[in-house]
């Protein structure tokens, strides 16, 4: 999904970095060439941080609905208990 598609674009963009490098140190890559692939690389590393949080965030969320549907499922429960003793007396 997502994450696969975001850690190959921040793998080609440190390739791309490293190779930048080596040409830079060669004088066959200009060091703005260097820095905008480093820049790149920031950029794809940055975006993959801020996905992985926001799983991170929306995983809690989810775990927080869902014991809040538990509690609410076991308060119908026990209404539902408290009606049929109270039927039954």
């Amino acid at each position: 999904g997502i994450a696969v598609a975001f850690a190959f674009i921040r793998g080609f963009a440190r390739r791309e970095t490293e190779r930048f490098e080596t040409l830079a140190k060669s004088g066959a890559a200009t060091v703005r060439a260097l820095d905008e692939a480093k820049l790149r690389l920031s950029q794809a590393t940055a975006a993959l941080e801020a996905r992985e949080n926001q799983a991170a965030i929306l995983a809690a969320q989810r775990r927080q609905l869902e014991a809040a549907l538990a509690r609410q499922d076991f308060g119908l429960r026990q209404a539902e208990r408290n009606l049929a003793d109270a039927t039954l007396a």
